[in-house]
């Protein structure tokens, strides 16, 4: 799931929650202007409701490293 493009373009798009309270708003802004990669993403995305993206991000991370 860990793709630096998708959390870069996350961050500069001001998505910081996934399935927050401006979820439908974040989720057309993906939709259009996301990559592939990122909107392969969504129902993964969807299912992690009010997750900070920081949080995620960082759990991919330790997940790609295999610090678990």
């Amino acid at each position: 799931m860990y793709n630096p493009t998708n959390f870069n373009f996350l961050k500069e798009n001001d998505i910081y929650v996934f399935a927050g309270p401006n979820w439908e708003e974040d989720k057309a802004k993906i939709m259009a202007s996301g990559n592939q990669d990122l909107i392969d993403s969504m129902n993964t995305m969807e299912h992690l409701p009010n997750n900070p993206v920081q949080a995620v991000e960082a759990y991919a991370q330790s997940s790609l490293s295999n610090r678990f």
